[in-house]
């Protein structure tokens, strides 16, 4: 499915600075982390997967491509810090998985969460963002909300990609906050601040 991302992608890419930094939330096995970490070496990549399982693949792939630029954090983006319940579905993709909807098959894990400005700051120890990466199956809203409420403006990211099929009302949030969309495609929109 990752394949359907090409426009966003490729837009995002060209914009990219060689020293850029990616922050990819719901970076599923990494394969926007990794292509951003093998086109700019000298960048900085922050891969976030809450699901362990999903997890434990990404850090087979940075392993396996031998990527020192990306750093991957076992932690879920919430609004708040704690223990949510992670509903996994019983289908073949792991990348499904989500704290608002509830797969009728599949099973539930309890992952720790943390407010993305803390997993930015804190855990990853960055100061700014070129590009964010925000793909958690209609739990972008309010993570962005409170990031947005926590965080200086020079921590805004200057691109942000959002899945937008289950979180209609994400542009709006972005658009009071000085973001532009920018691009649409399937399912994402690509925002760009401007004021």
């Amino acid at each position: 499915p990752h394949l359907y991302d090409r426009r966003e992608i490729t837009f995002l890419l060209r914009r990219f600075p060689p020293n850029g930094v990616l922050v990819d939330i719901g970076a599923y096995i990494g394969f926007w982390s990794m292509l951003f970490a093998y086109r700019f070496p000298s960048s900085t990549v922050v891969a976030v997967e809450a699901n362990p399982v999903v997890y434990e693949r990404l850090l087979q792939n940075i392993h396996m491509n031998r990527f020192p630029n990306v750093k991957a954090i076992n932690v879920g983006a919430a609004e708040r810090e704690g223990i949510f319940s992670l509903s996994v579905g019983n289908h073949h993709n792991l990348g499904s998985a989500s704290f608002v909807r509830r797969h009728r098959e599949g099973y539930t894990v309890d992952v720790p969460v943390k407010k993305l400005s803390d997993i930015v700051l804190q855990d990853a120890g960055i100061s700014s963002i070129d590009v964010l990466k925000v793909d958690i199956e209609g739990y972008e809203t309010p993570v962005l909300q409170r990031f947005f409420a926590d965080s200086p403006r020079s921590l805004f990211p200057k691109y942000i990609c959002a899945e937008i099929t289950l979180s209609p009302e994400l542009p709006e949030l972005l658009s009071k906050h000085g973001y532009i969309p920018v691009l649409r495609s399937r399912e994402n929109m690509v925002f760009e601040l401007r004021s």
